[in-house]
């Protein structure tokens, strides 16, 4: 494949707003092919499809491409639902594409060159958390033309307000929106009614994405668009001016072009917008040393700034450490640039991620007492930081310390109720306290645990399976003990929670029917065997409790048959009695 990108990635908008690119190779490919010249069309938006992959068209070449579907994290009820709209996306696009791709589904992620995975949210700051991102990996394997490209899409499956589930239609807009991407469309059209428009709303694909992607297919993977990808840039920013992932991917294509000046000049507007752009600040490293030496590329960008300790030129270098994954260095230069700008906003967030990144590279090291050191530390500082926080109540958490995680956590929402992330924390550790009651048999306390995490996070599965069986189990327990009120009352509180439950109902039968009420014993097996025809149990105390109905009726009706036959051999008796008397009685004549 033309044009050798080390890592090329892209954020799919709906959604999401921060283009995730790594460093593009830095030898100009302009002599490879000439420039085509695409015009805008009504028909189609082709001249906007590389916008994201430095001004050059990429593409699968192949016509049958194998897709990994990871695990849905989502409730049980809807993860059919979701796999089903995966499937469909996919096949709107096939059919849409009269059938040019051909899509399989394998099990192995290895297999596959579309692989799509599933995140709660998006954790990074000042972008809309929903939605999704596609992610393009050129491979390094030459000799693979099957395996030329390969496509990672993320789809973020929270709502962060109401910490609800994507519903079914607009994960189908998200979805085709990033599988518009996966295919080669590494830009936005700038009609609301296409697919891939930058925030799309419709839920199918218009004649122009399809028409867009067919063109596409006539062209080489390659193909040159610089100067259109350049107008189409300039324009988005013209529409979204404050957004770092346009001004980095401008400057993609001038790195392309050779265009080196230009190439840096866009990068640094890119950090000033977002100092944390790590792919803007790993560029303009490679433009300063070509080798990819990062100290001497270090030197270099101080160099042109200035060597004078100024809060500036100390948080830069900590941002770039940062970017680099020097942490401890990171945190020491931004340290120094705080104390000459202690009011600076830009270096206070750079030293809290810097911090943030520090805690998450010691826990997966299993350095566990230096993240608690590194949290203290960056806690002094910003007390009030819910990143930091977050960071340690989630340690806590990892270390079953829910008690000292569910302070945290409380400190948190109290001055946001909605964090999402401190919803969803609250809800797995109230889950894993309510875990360890039940192991210690203290089973009210174990569903009040639960009911909170519920409280918490509605849709935390785990809890919610906890509490109905542990419900299930303490009902039975009071039927046992002939404590049929509180047995009804936990049976009854899980059909409330589940109606779908068939073990709920026939043990609340089971109940009612050891108590001698038949009718209400009735209707709940009825129920389960409605949710569960073939429920064994209920089958065989529905059968019992019928004959036992009968009988009761027959004993209820054995006087009345008496009384009717007592009636009539008072009848018969007084018949013959009066007979004999007529024929003893004297003649009258």
């Amino acid at each position: 494949m033309t044009g050798n990108w080390q890592l090329l990635l892209f954020c799919g908008v709906l959604c999401c707003r921060s283009l995730h690119a790594g460093v593009a190779d830095l030898s100009p490919n302009i002599d490879q092919q000439p420039e085509q010249l695409i015009q805008p069309s009504q028909e189609h938006y082709l001249d906007r499809c590389a916008m994201f992959t430095s001004g050059r068209l990429t593409r699968f070449q192949q016509r049958q491409i194998r897709v990994f579907i990871g695990t849905i994290p989502v409730s049980r009820d809807l993860v059919d639902a979701y796999q089903k709209t995966v499937v469909d996306c996919f096949k709107t696009w096939e059919v849409g594409l009269d059938f040019e791709f051909d899509f399989e589904f394998v099990g192995e992620t290895d297999r596959a060159e579309i692989r799509i995975f599933w995140a709660h949210y998006r954790q990074v700051g000042g972008l809309d958390p929903h939605g999704g991102e596609a992610v393009m990996i050129p491979s390094t394997d030459a000799d693979s033309a099957e395996k030329e490209t390969q496509v990672e899409i993320e789809i973020f499956v929270r709502q962060p307000k109401t910490l609800g589930f994507l519903d079914p239609t607009r994960l189908r807009t998200v979805l085709l929106h990033e599988i518009g991407h996966a295919i080669g469309i590494w830009g936005h059209s700038t009609a609301p009614n296409d697919i891939m428009y930058f925030e799309p709303t419709v839920a199918d694909l218009s004649e122009r994405d399809i028409a867009t992607a067919q063109q596409l297919r006539q062209y080489p993977v390659g193909t040159q668009l610089h100067q259109q990808s350049i107008r189409s840039l300039k324009e988005e920013m013209v529409r979204h001016p404050n957004l770092a992932e346009h001004l980095y991917a401008l400057g993609t294509v001038y790195v392309d072009q050779g265009d080196y000046p230009s190439a840096m000049s866009a990068f640094q507007k890119a950090i000033t917008i977002n100092p944390l752009a790590r792919k803007a600040a790993l560029q303009m490293a490679q433009i300063r040393q070509k080798n990819a030496d990062y100290e001497l590329a270090l030197k270099d960008y101080l160099r042109s700034m200035s060597l004078q300790p100024t809060a500036d030129v100390l948080g830069a270098t900590g941002t770039v450490h940062l970017l680099q994954g020097n942490f401890e260095l990171a945190c020491d230069y931004l340290e120094r640039a705080l104390r000459l700008s202690p009011e600076s906003e830009p270096l206070q967030k750079n030293m809290v991620a810097a911090y943030h990144q520090r805690t998450l590279a010691l826990r997966k090291s299993g350095q566990i007492e230096a993240v608690l050191s590194s949290l203290s530390q960056g806690l002094v500082a910003f007390p009030d930081s819910r990143i930091l926080l977050y960071d340690l109540g989630s340690t806590y958490e990892m270390m079953q310390l829910y008690p000292e995680a569910l302070q945290v956590y409380a400190k948190i929402l109290q001055a946001d109720p909605t964090h999402t992330g401190t919803r969803i924390g609250m809800g797995t550790t109230l889950n894993n306290l309510g875990a360890q009651s039940a192991r210690d048999q203290q089973w009210t306390q174990a569903i009040d645990y639960y009911q909170q995490a519920l409280d918490h996070d509605p849709n935390c599965w785990q809890a919610q399976r906890n509490l109905i069986e542990t419900l299930l189990f303490v009902g039975w327990r009071h039927s046992v003990q002939q404590e049929y009120p509180q047995a009804i009352a936990a049976f009854t509180e899980v059909t409330d929670r589940d109606p779908e439950n068939a073990t709920a109902y026939c043990n609340l039968g089971i109940t009612y029917f050891t108590q001698g009420k038949i009718q209400p014993s009735i209707q709940a097996f009825t129920q389960a065997l409605i949710l569960e025809p073939n429920h064994s149990e209920s089958h065989t105390y529905l059968r019992q409790a019928r004959r036992q109905q009968r009988q009761a009726f027959l004993w209820q009706l054995l006087p009345k048959i008496a009384g009717l036959a007592i009636v009539g051999l008072v009848v018969v008796i007084g018949t013959m009695l009066a007979r004999g008397l007529k024929r003893r009685s004297p003649s009258t004549s």
